[in-house]
């Protein structure tokens, strides 16, 4: 091998000694240079979005007609349909309430000004969620007091279905009429029993 000559290798040192300050001025610049922030923090911003992107297009997220619900309006609708199905269980008495429907009906006699002849009620029917109590009902007034009557069981706040009405005249006091009901009464089981 040839020895390099002194001068040779002092221009290869002074061109190395030249151009490490510019190379370390160039990555000084490149890493702290107003230009260079202001692109490391785009890139960042450019991953958090495509981030974002992907989990919102997960299939999983509820649309409605292919608008995302947000969870405000989830936790809304959640609101409003707990307060209707606590308003609908208010329409139905617990079993052991189930006296307080008769006494309700018994009211609604008095209130629609007739009597009641016979007011009595049937064997519970259990059902999954509910139970039905059949209630028979028969009372004796004028066909304005059987038009109250029947106007205040619809709007009693409870859950009953009449399921047969039988009006007659009244032999015995004319123009007063008879009027026998079978009414269904919805019940449900005590709160914590599976019924709800």
């Amino acid at each position: 091998m040839k020895a390099m000559p002194e001068s040779a290798i002092a221009r290869k040192v002074l061109m190395v000694l030249a151009v490490a300050p510019v190379m370390i001025v160039l990555l000084l610049f490149s890493k702290f240079s107003p230009g260079a922030k202001e692109i490391r923090s785009t890139r960042s911003r450019i991953a958090d979005l495509r981030k974002q992107i992907e989990f919102l297009s997960l299939e999983e997220i509820p649309r409605v007609g292919g608008d995302l619900v947000l969870a405000g309006d989830i936790s809304a609708s959640w609101r409003a349909l707990k307060d209707r199905h606590e308003s609908l269980l208010a329409q139905i008495p617990e079993n052991s309430e189930a006296g307080k429907l008769l006494d309700e009906i018994s009211e609604i006699s008095m209130q629609s000004g007739v009597d009641i002849v016979s007011l009595s009620t049937g064997e519970k029917i259990d059902g999954k969620d509910h139970a039905i109590l059949p209630i028979s009902v028969s009372i004796r007034c004028r066909y304005e007091g059987l038009e109250r009557f029947i106007r205040r069981i619809e709007v009693t706040g409870r859950l009953l279905r009449v399921e047969f009405l039988d009006i007659r005249s009244d032999g015995m006091m004319p123009p007063a009429i008879t009027a026998e009901f079978h009414i269904n009464g919805f019940i449900r089981p005590p709160a914590g029993t599976g019924g709800e």
